[in-house]
C-alpha cells in the first residue's frame, strides 16, 4: 500500500478515485450537478495493495475494511465499495468513502480483511 517513490515516509499509493488525482483529498468530490438523487458527494479514494485476496465468490463489501486514524486520533472503519484486480499487475484495487467527520491533515491508513492486516500508510485529507 506504500508508495516508495514518495517524498512522504508511508505514503499510500492513492488516487482520488473520481477526479485521478493525488493527495489531500478533499472530503466531497463529486460536484452537486453530478450526484445522483440519494447518492453522497463524499470523495472516493483509490488504494493499490499487494497481497490481499478474497475467497471465491466472497463479497468485498463484507470483507474488506480501511481503518483510517485522523489527527485528531479518531477512528474511523468503513467497508470497502470496490476491490478489484488491477490488470497486468500484482496489485488490487481497493475503493472506500472518506467519512463526514474526519479531520483534516495526515491520516493513517490499514487494511483488513480475513482478520489480517496491511502495513499503515499515509494520506493526507484537504480542509
Amino acid at each position: 500500500m506504500r508508495e516508495d517513490a514518495s517524498p512522504l515516509s508511508n505514503h499510500a499509493a492513492a488516487l482520488d478515485a473520481l477526479l485521478f488525482v493525488r493527495d489531500p483529498f478533499r472530503k466531497v468530490t463529486v460536484p452537486e450537478l453530478f450526484a445522483a438523487p440519494g447518492f453522497d458527494r463524499n470523495a472516493r479514494v483509490m488504494l493499490f495493495v499487494r497481497n490481499l485476496e478474497l475467497n471465491p465468490g466472497e463479497n468485498p463489501n463484507l470483507a474488506v475494511i480501511v481503518r483510517m486514524i485522523d489527527m485528531n486520533n479518531q477512528v474511523f472503519e468503513v467497508f470497502a465499495e470496490d476491490f478489484r484486480a488491477v490488470q497486468n499487475t500484482d496489485l488490487m484495487q481497493v475503493v472506500f468513502r472518506l467519512p463526514n467527520s474526519i479531520a483534516t491533515g495526515n491520516c493513517n491508513l490499514i487494511i483488513r480483511a480475513h482478520g489480517r492486516f496491511s502495513n499503515v500508510a499515509t494520506i493526507q485529507i484537504a480542509p
